[in-house]
């Protein structure tokens, strides 16, 4: 029983260990780095439109709806791009920015905490 345990212990460490789904979750700190240094990244905001426009923040934010964005990301950027997205509450940024891992993108930032985090 023991030798199972184990096993199945080195087997879950492998397995996370070798996922190649992985972005990076950002605070306020380093977006700020970020904007600082804006022409090395894309900034996309993943809400729909209506709430991009009740409050749409720096001008340096593309709007792409969550429900098109991996398409439309995958179609108009290289997968080696900085790729900085938000949302609401890190929520649907969160889940665009898996999607485009798994779509082959290596830099993919997704402000953790959503919009507000960053004003």
């Amino acid at each position: 029983m023991k030798k199972l345990i184990i096993a199945i212990f080195a087997l879950t460490i492998v397995l996370v260990g070798c996922s190649s789904e992985s972005y990076t979750n950002i605070g306020k700190d380093e977006y700020i780095q970020m904007v600082d240094n804006k022409d090395d990244y894309v900034f996309i905001d993943v809400r729909t439109n209506e709430e991009f426009q009740v409050d749409g923040i720096d001008d340096i934010f593309i709007n792409i709806d969550s429900t098109v964005a991996v398409d439309q990301i995958t179609s108009n950027y290289n997968e080696d791009q900085n790729i900085v997205l938000v949302c609401r509450s890190g929520n649907r940024s969160g889940t665009v920015a898996k999607e485009l891992v798994k779509a082959g993108f290596t830099n993919v930032y997704n402000i953790e905490d959503g919009i507000y985090s960053i004003l």
